[in-house]
């Protein structure tokens, strides 16, 4: 994101720690994703404290999803035309593509998640042990970058274990050692890198992020509005387009299965299979966390990884059908639509979720060209939402200018302590007179005041 400031929760989870600190989550919040947090900790050491290089791990991890896309695409279809119409549509979400951005661990955990789908791919179709370890591994990293992907590994190494019953037309399978090793490595050393750190989150409640109404109101829902920047007046188009999505989905499960029970075993059946079933398990897994232990519904920004799962199964479906002559249209059209809807939407000034924090950086620029004394430093009140993203915007460009501005989560009391505040709107009537509007910004919803 080009000129985007610093959002609250990058500000919040970007705090002086050593490695080992954000290793055991020293920090015990759903914020810190551990493996984000390395990776910037290495790029703001090595390089410079700024916001590009705070998100410059995501920066890469978007050349990495960008080019294993294009490996998927090459490896699954043969066909050109297939190939870049689904290579698009993987990358042509704009709410996923906000968070190639941001210092976050949701656009890391999804490049690691695509990378893990490439190798096993790979693996069905050379049956290399080496195959089967990079696919765990890099399913591994991508819960080492959002715990959420849980769900993806405990998929993936269902795929593994269920495979051979899937590719053989033989009645009774067997299950090598050879195809459980890998899965029980990999997940003991997820488990001895991640228990701790799941364990203190747990214990201080901190997955609270999410919803209680229902797997397709809160997670279906809420991923479809942000992929489309709903705004209220289009709740009628996000609930048809959701209602599709879950009827495609159904639809595609019963042709596979169909597929399955016929004893098909082409490539192009495995393809679409492993696809379907690597979705519907996450599905399964997040609905069933929810009944059995309470855990929430994935939420937006927690279920971005699902986006890209969809999107490849639909492809996978939608390719095995090639020959006919209304498929390329169809792929074609939902192309044009996805196309049409990304550079729409497209925005480099500011995310959907942290929406609040867009002028920012404009706020304090102003604050420090009106500072007539350079020598005095200046105090400065501010909304929660603002105080940690600027206290770093202003350590890192005006140094020493403005005293550091405390984390408040309540209305003035009409003291005149302060030189400026950056309040809500609803909040001004809570200030003394001596205090003038200076500016306001986001349609009213907050106000900068100036002590006169």
């Amino acid at each position: 994101m080009l000129n985007v400031p610093l959002t609250y929760d990058e500000a919040t989870s970007h705090y002086k720690a050593s490695y080992r600190e954000f290793i055991n989550m020293h920090l015990v919040t759903a914020n810190v994703h551990i493996l984000n947090s390395i990776l910037r900790k290495f790029f703001v050491e090595t390089f410079i404290d700024n916001t590009f290089f705070l998100r410059f791990d995501n920066l890469i991890a978007q050349l990495a999803f960008l080019i294993f896309s294009w490996l998927l695409c090459k490896d699954a279809f043969r066909n050109i035309f297939w190939r870049v119409s689904i290579f698009m549509l993987l990358n042509l979400n704009p709410f996923a593509f906000e968070f190639w951005g941001l210092s976050r661990g949701y656009g890391l955990a999804t490049a690691f998640m695509l990378m893990s789908m490439y190798y096993i791919y790979r693996y069905i179709q050379i049956q290399h042990t080496r195959l089967q370890y990079l696919s765990l591994a890099c399913a591994g990293l991508a819960v080492y970058s959002n715990f959420t992907l849980l769900n993806f590994y405990f998929s993936l190494c269902l795929v593994i274990l269920i495979e051979p019953y899937l590719r053989s037309t033989a009645p009774k399978p067997k299950l090598s050692l050879q195809k459980i090793k890998p899965v029980l490595i990999c997940t003991l050393v997820l488990l001895a890198l991640i228990t701790w750190p799941l364990y203190k989150l747990v214990k201080q409640n901190q997955f609270f992020y999410g919803g209680d109404t229902g797997f397709f109101q809160d997670t279906v829902i809420s991923l479809v509005k942000m992929s489309i920047y709903a705004a209220p007046p289009n709740q009628a188009l996000v609930k048809i387009i959701a209602y599709v999505i879950v009827g495609s989905f159904i639809t595609i499960g019963i042709f596979w299965a169909y597929t399955f029970f016929k004893k098909e075993r082409k490539p192009v059946n495995m393809h679409g299979i492993i696809s379907y079933l690597l979705l519907a398990f996450c599905c399964i897994a997040i609905v069933l966390q929810h009944w059995l232990t309470g855990t929430k519904y994935l939420l937006d920004r927690t279920g971005i990884f699902l986006i890209t799962l969809y999107i490849w199964q639909l492809g996978c479906f939608l390719h095995y059908f090639g020959s006919s002559k209304y498929t390329p249209v169809i792929t074609g059209a939902i192309v044009f639509c996805s196309g049409l809807n990304f550079f729409k939407n497209l925005n480099f000034d500011q995310t959907q979720l942290w929406w609040f924090n867009k002028y920012d950086r404009l706020i304090v620029n102003r604050i420090i060209s009106e500072s007539n004394d350079g020598r005095k430093k200046i105090n400065l009140r501010t909304d929660w939402l603002f105080s940690l993203p600027m206290n770093q915007d202003i350590s890192i460009r005006y140094p020493g200018r403005i005293e550091k501005i405390e984390w408040i989560d309540h209305p003035p009391n009409r003291d005149t302590f302060y030189d400026y505040y950056y309040i809500s709107s609803s909040d001004m009537k809570y200030v003394s007179p001596r205090y003038k509007i200076d500016t306001c910004l986001l349609n009213g919803l907050y106000c900068l005041l100036k002590k006169e």
